[in-house]
């Protein structure tokens, strides 16, 4: 029951370039649902970490558009329910 809502960050399989490795990077939300069997699994890309030839690293993040998306789509959801429930309380 203390692990309702976690989240952990998984490496992907590194991918070798000719002078360069990559290893992309996930995160991953849990919801655990008390008293049902399953729950809610999101992941996500997270960055990309870039091992140079030469011995550098530099770690690359990923902009998430689809989450930018599901939230705005939340938000004008819950702006039109809003308004909806207020014109239909005014007649």
């Amino acid at each position: 029951m203390s692990n309702l809502i976690y989240t952990e960050t998984h490496a992907g399989e590194p991918i070798d370039l000719a002078n360069a490795r990559l290893i992309p990077f996930s995160k991953t939300l849990h919801v655990q649902i008390p008293g049902l069997w399953g729950g809610f699994i999101w992941e996500r890309p997270a960055s990309i970490l870039v091992m140079h030839a030469d011995g550098r690293e530099e770690i690359i993040p990923i902009q998430d558009i689809t989450r930018y998306i599901v939230w705005g789509l939340l938000g004008a959801t819950a702006l039109v329910w809003l308004f909806t429930r207020n014109i239909m309380r005014q007649k």
